[in-house]
């Protein structure tokens, strides 16, 4: 008798936005995270250690969580975040959105080049 084998289907992990409530995978999602020293900041890897919320690939959720202290909430912040820390997180989102958009199935991009035209860019 031989045996079927049957593949189970990975489970992807599902994600709430703290803003909009809209829920995704978790790949689809930018996290937001609280470091040890109590600075907020964007993991775009997923694995750096500490307290996560997570939001959508839009800059209205980010903006709408700043404005109305979901950030605050859901990091279990001791203060609302100030002027200097919402725009440097702004910027870091910002970048992580920028850098997704080139991505291939969410990996890094790598790109192989010759050593002359390598040193050609380096003159210029």
């Amino acid at each position: 008798m031989s045996k079927k084998t049957v593949k189970k289907e990975k489970k992807v992990p599902i994600r709430t936005c703290i803003s909009c409530q809209n829920k995704a995978p978790k790949y689809e999602m930018i996290r937001l995270v609280r470091l040890t020293n109590g600075l907020v900041s964007v993991d775009d890897s997923g694995k750096i250690r500490g307290r996560g919320a997570n939001l959508c690939e839009d800059l209205n959720c980010l903006n709408d969580a700043i404005k109305k202290g979901k950030i605050s909430r859901s990091l279990q912040l001791e203060t609302k975040l100030n002027e200097g820390q919402s725009i440097k997180l702004q910027k870091e989102f910002e970048k992580v959105l920028y850098e997704r958009e080139f991505r291939r199935g969410k990996k890094p991009v790598t790109f192989r080049v010759t050593k002359d035209k390598f040193n050609d860019v380096l003159k210029k």
